[in-house]
């Protein structure tokens, strides 16, 4: 048997419908919404956690003008550093254009720290040396 108020209830609730639905789509949109940027935030945090391991970006740098191999071996021995590895950086204004620079890094070895995306073309293989051209100018 139905009470007065159960009656009550189902009255009310079939009159508002529309209102309840509308309640519901609003908190599944909600929901939607939430999720959807969480699993944003989650993919983003992976993608860049991956690059940061592929390319082992360094943690820290040293900026100076010469890097002796007692200075290199002095800073392999401190007990917090895993690895280090110096290059040469150099800006370079190319002739015949406006204000065009090259940044040009130089290893003395394989690029283990921060190592470079090849995004076109192919690696150096150790033979470029022997090429009838090199050393010799590009322009």
């Amino acid at each position: 048997m139905v009470g007065m108020l159960q009656k009550k209830i189902l009255r009310d609730t079939k009159e508002n419908r529309w209102s309840f639905l509308a309640i519901v789509c609003i908190c599944s949109l909600g929901i939607a919404l939430f999720s959807g940027i969480n699993l944003y935030v989650t993919t983003v945090e992976a993608a860049v956690s991956d690059a940061y391991k592929q390319a082992n970006l360094a943690d820290y740098w040293i900026y100076k003008g010469e890097i002796s191999p007692s200075h290199l071996a002095d800073l392999r021995s401190l007990g917090e550093v895993q690895e280090v590895q110096r290059r040469k950086v150099t800006d370079i204004t190319l002739p015949g254009t406006s204000g065009a620079v090259l940044h040009l890094h130089a290893l003395d070895e394989t690029a283990t720290i921060n190592v470079p995306e090849l995004l076109e073309g192919s690696g150096l293989d150790g033979s470029e040396a022997q090429r009838p051209f090199a050393g010799q100018p590009l322009c």
